[in-house]
C-alpha cells in the first residue's frame, strides 16, 4: 500500500474522497489475502501428500479453519495502518511536488 502513495495523492488531487480510496484499498488487501491465503493452503495439501505415510501430520478442519480466519484478520488489520498512513498524506507531498 505504502508504494501506492503517488498514486493515491493523485486520486486526492482530482478530488477523489478519501472512503472511496479507503474502500478500495480495503478490497485490494482482503483479495490479495484472500489469494494467499488459497494458495498457502493449497500447497500446504500438496505438500502433506508426498509425506511418506509414517510422519504424523493430522490436519483438523477447526484448525484449518482457525488457520484461515486469523490470516484473513490479520492481513486486513495490518493493511489498514498503511492505508490510514496514505489517506493522511497531503497530494502535493504524495506527488513530491511539496517544498
Amino acid at each position: 500500500m505504502l508504494q501506492k502513495v503517488p498514486q493515491i495523492g493523485v486520486l486526492k488531487a482530482i478530488g477523489t474522497s478519501s472512503r472511496t480510496i479507503a474502500v478500495g484499498s480495503v478490497i485490494q488487501i482482503v483479495a490479495v489475502t484472500a489469494l494467499g491465503v488459497a494458495m498457502g493452503v493449497l500447497a500446504t495439501l500438496l505438500l502433506k501428500l508426498s509425506f511418506p505415510p509414517t510422519v504424523p501430520i493430522v490436519f483438523t478442519a477447526s484448525s484449518a479453519m482457525a488457520s484461515i480466519v486469523s490470516l484473513m484478520l490479520i492481513g486486513p488489520i495490518g493493511g489498514l495502518v498503511s492505508v490510514r498512513y496514505s489517506l493522511r498524506i497531503e497530494p502535493l507531498t504524495a506527488l513530491g511536488l511539496a517544498q
